[in-house]
């Protein structure tokens, strides 16, 4: 299964986690970083263990998405920057990016960007 985690401080989130969430989960598990978001590849029975140890050991970071295939990843930014930051050309399986208009008076931030 894939976990796409975000992190606003990725240099400090991401360091020493595979070994961290591997030791925890009792088997090796992958992480693939891009810019602020990782994908971690972990055993289908282990999500749930992995989603409580990654509140347990990194509480800033946020989970985007889990699934099989599907990686979502949130940003904030214009879309041109952000395909750019992702380097969406390079990627040639199936993709899009959308945009959420938000409101004058709320925070910019990911969390009020709905899927």
């Amino acid at each position: 299964m894939k976990l796409t985690i975000q992190s606003d401080a990725p240099e400090q989130d991401f360091a020493g986690l595979q070994a961290a969430l591997s030791e925890a989960l009792g088997h090796k598990i992958a992480i693939s970083v891009v810019d602020t978001h990782a994908v971690l590849l972990i055993d289908a029975p282990s999500v749930a263990k992995a989603r409580e140890v990654l509140r347990q050991i990194r509480p800033s970071v946020r989970i985007m998405s889990s699934g099989g295939c599907l990686e979502i990843y949130k940003e904030v930014g214009l879309p041109k920057n952000v395909a750019q930051r992702y380097n969406l050309r390079a990627i040639s399986e199936n993709h899009s990016i959308s945009h959420t208009q938000m409101a004058t008076e709320s925070a910019v931030t990911t969390m009020g960007a709905s899927v």
